[in-house]
């Protein structure tokens, strides 16, 4: 497995893990697991239910982790991040491949 450090527009697959921490706050940490979830439901039906990247994953929490896959929705991803009013862009994140 591959770790880098910024998004990687041409991997077959990408994902990256943020921890709470990079966050404001502990609100911004949760809204953004809700955006998130919101975001799972509103592809459901679609081809990329329950399946944002080549790996089957979408996204998932873990000991104050979240864990994202990107590969085919990372535009979506960013929306959900905006709308929880956390700019992604700024959060220190390992993109893994």
């Amino acid at each position: 497995m591959k770790t880098r450090h910024c998004f990687v527009s041409n991997s077959s697959s990408s994902s990256f893990v943020v921890h709470e921490s990079q966050f404001e706050s502990p609100k911004h940490f949760n809204d953004v697991m809700e955006e998130l979830d919101a975001l799972e439901k509103e592809l459901k039906g679609t081809e990329y239910e329950g399946n944002w990247g080549d790996n089957g994953r979408t996204w998932d929490t873990e000991n104050g982790y979240i864990l994202v896959e990107t590969n085919y929705v990372y535009s979506k991803i960013k929306e959900a991040f905006k709308q929880a009013s956390v700019d992604i862009d700024k959060l220190k994140k390992i993109w893994i491949e």
